[in-house]
């Protein structure tokens, strides 16, 4: 589903058929890694997780419960 999977991406590229942009990302170790993405359209932030088989996908939210959405910081 997610690109992200099994490589360690840069921040400013794009994922999943160019509809993520990645944030950050890091190298967890041998079957663990993560990144902070946003959706290009909605610029909504979401963090993605893959351990092993899994993988996991949720979206940010601010300190008020209101969706993170990217602002180029």
């Amino acid at each position: 589903m997610f690109s992200f999977c099994g490589c360690k991406h840069k921040a400013g590229e794009q994922i999943a058929d160019e509809y993520f942009t990645v944030i950050k990302s890091d190298d967890l170790g041998w079957t663990e890694d993560f990144a902070i993405v946003y959706a290009n359209d909605t610029k909504v932030m979401y963090m993605l997780y893959r351990s092993g088989y899994g993988l996991g996908m949720s979206p940010l939210y601010n300190a008020d419960g209101s969706i993170k959405i990217y602002d180029g910081r």
